[in-house]
């Protein structure tokens, strides 16, 4: 079982995002797939980018091993990813690591509601609401028997956790779904063939 946090990049934010990504990442690989069908054959270019920090750093709590008089305990920074996947003007990106902090500020933001919006639900776990010109910016609901979004209320959703009511013998991705700045699936085997999958689902 493996994850996908996937997000579509704005196209007006397109250029500045690979000029970010270029200067915060190294280029890992590039790989051109095509895929085809009874309609057309779909060219999809895609690039991994990776940071492998090598240096060591201590720990924040350092004085607690300090406390019984041991050394300072040293780490190395956890390993980021980027997969990005264009086609048809269209760029995606898949985040791995901590990664996903530098890609959130480029994203289509309501390219993931527009999904939420079109399927059905089994149950909703937990949603968090933005309301505009307000003093109570955001409010977190949590949900016992619920399944229904309401999307005219005025309110903006930031964030949806929920379980998706899928067709049988469905197996692109798993009902759990984490809705948000991105879309976060569940899958039962990662690799490239079934992020290329979801994307074409849409």
């Amino acid at each position: 079982m493996g994850s996908i946090n996937l997000y579509k990049i704005d196209n007006t934010s397109k250029d500045i995002f690979n000029q970010e990504i270029k200067k915060k990442f190294m280029l890992f690989g590039k790989k051109n797939i095509t895929r085809s069908n009874e309609k057309n054959n779909t060219s999809y270019s895609l690039a991994l980018y990776v940071i492998s920090p090598q240096q060591i750093i201590p720990v924040k709590w350092n004085w607690l091993p300090n406390s019984f008089n041991k050394g300072d305990i040293n780490t190395t920074p956890a390993p980021k990813a980027v997969l990005t996947i264009e086609h048809d003007n269209l760029l995606y990106a898949v985040t791995y690591g901590h990664s996903f902090f530098t890609i959130d500020k480029y994203c289509d933001r309501s390219f993931s509601f527009d999904f939420a919006r079109k399927i059905e639900y089994n149950k909703i776990k937990t949603t968090t609401l933005t309301t505009p010109n307000t003093r109570r910016n955001k409010t977190v609901n949590t949900y016992i028997n619920y399944n229904e979004l309401e999307f005219e209320s005025g309110e903006s959703y930031a964030k949806l956790k929920a379980e998706a009511k899928l067709p049988k013998g469905f197996s692109l991705f798993k009902p759990v779904l984490e809705i948000g700045s991105s879309i976060k699936f569940s899958i039962e085997s990662e690799s490239l063939s079934s992020i290329l999958d979801i994307i074409l689902y849409f």
